[in-house]
């Protein structure tokens, strides 16, 4: 073995010590490298000379394991397509006078990639057991076992010709893969007929001591829900309960993710809900989805888990900032002491929202974030807003392949706001050193900035303060501010959302603004006063304040927001 290949595997294994590669994951990987795959190879020639980052890396080997695992699924099911799958349900329901007359029984399929991101953000999921609550013909236990390092998967199913078909799939599986995966013994997969909520009579079905649980539940009536809701406090602290459509009715439960996901029949929403603890409190620490983030997007040997951009140039740009999501991005502000004060750093977000291998130019989005989410954590940043609505938004075409950027979102300490003089002095730097970076390739003439609450009233501040040409377009959303700057921003396009039954920020603060803007001559501004917004908003006592989960969802917005350019001299 050359020399090359030697060190590839030796770089492999430690991913998978460090767990960010499932031991399956490294296996397809493996068998990449021991053909010379050009796509392989090229990857890893790009991260040896330091074209990317690892975090890049990883993500090229994920790409490239997805769709060797997808191969072999596909061959797996080669015989047994989802119509007939569907076929074998449909006889089975409409002739078997046992069952009973529900849709819970309504056959519904993972999509193979959909549900390979839902398993990666689990990470590895070594040594865990994972049940499959309505296996069907057995498509979500075999790809867990085809990926993840699962000690034991198991499925079951009530619909005896469903059964039967996994059953004859899953022997297809073990004799074609066997020698590649890390399947330890026999019994590390396992397919029963029965009832999912017959736990105490038939103890093959007793799923209560699984660490990941998963139910295709969109079709499961309210009673059945309850049910598995109620069998699934049984689980020990910590574990992982991931439903289709519906959530858990379960206190027993918190809910650590929520996103759209394409499956079989179309979009779906997926809940991953956590066990608490008995005392009804949080399990603590991150969960298994933020670690995984963290482990996968921000592995290095700073122990802060934390990116610096402290250079400029093209040589350290591509370890500075990585493609991907990153929630605990650091930025070493420049601006001398007594112009920026105690703001010598900046925590922010950066997300890119792109479709792979974009070759143009790339627009920059600046997010700003209300009060609420104020502090050094994260966590609130990430739940709230324009962070949290990407995810639905991409699943449901609100921002769609040609509504492609970089997402820009800065966390603002306690005791500050974003108008504060050294704050948005900083911004501003932050704005510029991320527009400047090549790697990221964007398009300085579509920068554009959206703020919320008092991020909206930021953005304001913010637009007249930055040099001219700055920003491409700016909305604000319910966050008033003084209708004295209007004389520096009319050139900007701008777009006010408020409500009118709000009680936290008057919508007479909006459209004191938008009033100001007509009467400098403004023909770029506009100003959309919603009747009501019933969304939560941070606190149950804020009523109408929340007008940014219906605009961030409007692919309107987006069409319009996007298509803005600032003038930018060459």
């Amino acid at each position: 073995m050359s020399e090359y290949k030697s060190k590839s595997l030796l770089l492999i294994a430690k991913f998978v010590q460090e767990d960010l590669l499932s031991r399956n994951t490294a296996g397809f990987i493996k068998e990449l490298l021991l053909r010379s795959d050009t796509r392989f190879l090229h990857y890893t020639d790009r991260f040896n000379s330091g074209r990317d980052s690892l975090a890049k890396y990883l993500e090229n080997l994920h790409v490239l394991a997805e769709g060797e695992a997808c191969k072999i699924f596909s061959m797996v099911f080669s015989e047994l397509p989802l119509q007939k799958a569907k076929s074998l349900s449909r006889a089975e329901r409409s002739t078997n006078k046992d069952l009973p007359v529900t849709t819970s029984l309504t056959y519904g399929e993972i999509d193979f990639s959909s549900f390979y991101k839902i398993l990666r953000r689990l990470g590895p999921c070594r040594n865990k057991i994972f049940y499959d609550l309505g296996s069907g013909t057995g498509r979500a236990v075999i790809e867990a076992r085809l990926v993840m390092d699962f000690a034991k998967c198991k499925g079951i199913e009530i619909l005896k010709p469903l059964h039967d078909a996994a059953v004859i799939v899953n022997d297809r599986f073990l004799e074609h893969k066997r020698s590649l995966l890390a399947l330890t013994k026999d019994g590390d997969m396992s397919l029963v007929e029965g009832s999912i909520t017959d736990i105490s009579s038939d103890v093959s079905c007793n799923w209560t001591d699984g660490d990941i649980v998963f139910a295709n539940s969109t079709c499961f009536d309210k009673n059945l829900i309850d049910e598995i809701s109620e069998i699934g406090d049984r689980l020990k602290p910590g574990s992982i309960f991931i439903t289709f459509t519906k959530g858990l009715t379960s206190s027993a439960f918190e809910l650590i993710d929520k996103s759209r996901l394409k499956m079989s029949w179309g979009p779906a929403t997926v809940y991953i809900q956590r066990r608490l603890q008995y005392n009804g409190k949080s399990v603590g620490g991150p969960s298994p989805l933020d670690a995984w983030k963290i482990s996968q997007f921000l592995h290095s040997n700073n122990k802060k888990a934390l990116l610096e951009l402290t250079e400029q140039g093209d040589s350290s740009a591509s370890s500075m900032v990585l493609p991907g999501e990153h929630t605990e991005c650091l930025y070493k502000v420049k601006l001398p002491i007594k112009k920026v004060g105690d703001i010598t750093e900046i925590k922010y977000l950066f997300r890119s929202v792109t479709p792979s291998n974009l070759s143009t130019s790339i627009p920059l989005v600046v997010f700003l974030h209300g009060a609420s989410a104020r502090g050094n954590s994260f966590e609130n940043h990430l739940n709230m807003a324009l962070p949290s609505a990407i995810e639905d938004c991409e699943a449901d075409g609100s921002i769609d392949s040609d509504n492609y950027f970089h997402l820009l979102a800065p966390l603002c300490p306690m005791g500050v706001e974003w108008k504060t003089p050294n704050m948005s002095d900083a911004i501003i730097e932050l704005i510029e050193a991320i527009s400047k970076t090549s790697t990221l390739n964007i398009d300085r003439s579509r920068v554009y900035l959206t703020g919320v609450s008092m991020g909206g009233l930021g953005s304001w501040m913010l637009a007249a303060k930055a040099p001219k040409n700055t920003f491409a377009a700016v909305s604000c959303m319910c966050g008033g501010g003084s209708p004295l700057y209007a004389r520096l921003v009319t050139d900007i396009p701008m777009w006010f959302y408020h409500s009118a039954e709000d009680n936290v920020v008057g919508v007479e603060e909006t459209e004191a603004l938008y009033a100001a803007l007509l009467k400098e001559g403004s023909t770029v501004s506009h100003f959309t006063r919603y009747s009501s917004c019933p969304e939560p908003a941070a606190q149950s006592w804020m009523v109408g304040h929340n007008c940014w989960s219906r605009t961030y969802r409007d692919p309107k917005f987006w069409k319009w927001f996007l298509s803005q350019k600032a003038f930018t001299p060459h």
